[in-house]
């Protein structure tokens, strides 16, 4: 197994039509004299032979991969991904593709970067005194195991704490001389404790009466170049420029631009898309 671990340049890729799949990513990744590529994301996809895990070979003609995860290496790229096609959710390792359309996240490591989990400690220990970035010492059961050690060592601290505080203020509760009160019909009524030690305040659960006196407006999120935003008739869109007037500079999926007047709209979000994009929902607003 090999790992890909320490310093790496965290890279956004819009493929073009045509792209081809993995050949694209191989080139990318030799151009950059890097070490090897993590990618994520999304596409339409055309063209497309999927591998099953018995090595079975299946020709899909058109499919919207919901979700796509590559690992370039050593002039080797392994593409899993779930694709939709004709009314069928498929997954299996892709072979090849052409790219319609896709957006994706990918992260380039430095040529030293690279380490196989399955070394011994000898070697291990020779990599780290060359230099090589992260080291391989270790690898994926070091992380996992250091990991597990930190989130172990947060619950101890939390559960320390938590106790301190108890016994707090319990000493304090019992430092302060209880004050007993008659009761209305002569009997002594249970004392009542009073602590020293202030104690966070929790805000009350707003009710259905206090969420009702709220303002009918709230302030509409405020977009930036660069976002996206979702239309009904023009699909998902970039926003290239904003006027002062408030419209928008946007540019359609098909490479056209449009300019896009907000008044008509309430603009909801953000969110983020699979490709890790800023998107903003227009819903016309009611008459």
């Amino acid at each position: 197994m090999n790992v890909l671990e320490g310093e790496s340049a965290r890279l956004a890729l819009r493929m073009r039509s045509g792209d081809r799949l993995p050949e694209a990513w191989l080139t990318l990744v030799a151009s950059r004299r890097a070490a090897g590529m993590h990618v994520e994301g999304a596409a339409s996809l055309k063209d497309v032979v999927l591998v099953d895990a018995a090595g079975g070979r299946r020709n899909v003609p058109n499919a919207e991969a919901l979700s796509i995860t590559a690992t370039v290496h050593d002039r080797d790229a392994t593409i899993h991904a779930t694709l939709v096609g004709d009314g069928l959710t498929r997954g299996g390792r892709i072979a090849e593709a052409t790219i319609v359309s896709g957006s994706f996240s990918a992260w380039l490591f430095e040529a030293s970067s690279v380490s196989d989990a399955y070394e011994d400690d000898d070697d291990a220990d020779v990599g780290a005194d060359d230099g090589a970035v992260g080291g391989a010492v270790g690898g994926w059961a070091a992380a996992a195991a250091a990991s597990a050690s930190s989130a172990k060592q947060a619950i101890v601290e939390d559960a320390e704490l938590t106790w301190a505080q108890a016994a707090a203020v319990s000493e304090a509760a019992r430092a302060v001389p209880a004050r007993h009160e008659p009761s209305k019909l002569g009997r002594p009524m249970r004392p009542r404790v009073e602590s020293s030690v202030p104690l966070p305040r929790v805000d009350p659960i707003p009710t259905s009466r206090d969420r009702a006196v709220e303002p009918e407006y709230l302030e509409e999120p405020v977009l930036e170049r660069g976002d996206h935003v979702s239309h009904k008739q023009f699909g998902l869109c970039k926003i290239e420029r904003i006027d002062d007037d408030g419209a928008l500079r946007v540019k359609l999926p098909s490479g056209q631009r449009k300019e896009i007047k907000l008044d008509p709209f309430t603009v909801q979000g953000p969110r983020l898309d699979g490709a890790g994009r800023r998107v903003f929902d227009l819903v016309p607003r009611r008459k």
